[in-house]
């Protein structure tokens, strides 16, 4: 049975929301509180624009740091085979990207690791076990983006020659 004075965001619990995030939980549901559409827009994320992808990592979202890396190998193909050079501006775009949209993005990773985690567990004690495990911030998913950029870099070397 939930409490009464409990708040709730797009159906989920703060407090899952809160041991989910870990540190900084405030920031986020701040930002998340005040948006219209979290999803969406959820204001400006100066760790997300400064750090990029390893702000990713810090966060755990490897997916989307995935689905960079292979941006940047389509951008290095372009590059190879037309002649057209982007590298002088992805970075500052991908900085600008996720600084307006980290805060919606981690909002979506969050909503969805949660979603996958409801109702997996019978008791509620280990599910918000769970939640804190699966959340929160990893030094690791740090080093581990530090390894996938390097993996980039050297397919993309080994591939197009740069």
């Amino acid at each position: 049975m939930e409490a009464e004075n409990e708040k709730f965001i797009d159906g989920i619990a703060e407090k899952k929301m809160e041991l989910f995030i870990g540190e900084n939980a405030e920031y986020y549901l701040d930002k998340w509180n005040s948006s219209e559409n979290p999803k969406k827009k959820a204001g400006w994320n100066w760790a997300a624009a400064l750090c990029g992808l390893l702000w990713l990592g810090y966060r755990k979202m490897y997916n989307i740091i995935m689905q960079i890396v292979v941006l940047f190998l389509v951008f290095d193909a372009i590059k190879f085979y037309l002649g057209v050079d982007l590298d002088s501006s992805i970075g500052i775009i991908l900085a600008v990207v996720l600084g307006m949209l980290g805060n919606s993005l981690y909002y979506k990773h969050m909503l969805k690791e949660i979603e996958n985690i409801n109702g997996e567990f019978s008791d509620s004690a280990r599910e918000l076990q769970e939640l804190k495990k699966v959340g929160g911030r990893s030094w690791g998913g740090v080093a581990l983006t530090i390894i996938i950029i390097s993996v980039y870099v050297i397919i993309s070397g080994y591939i197009f020659g740069f």
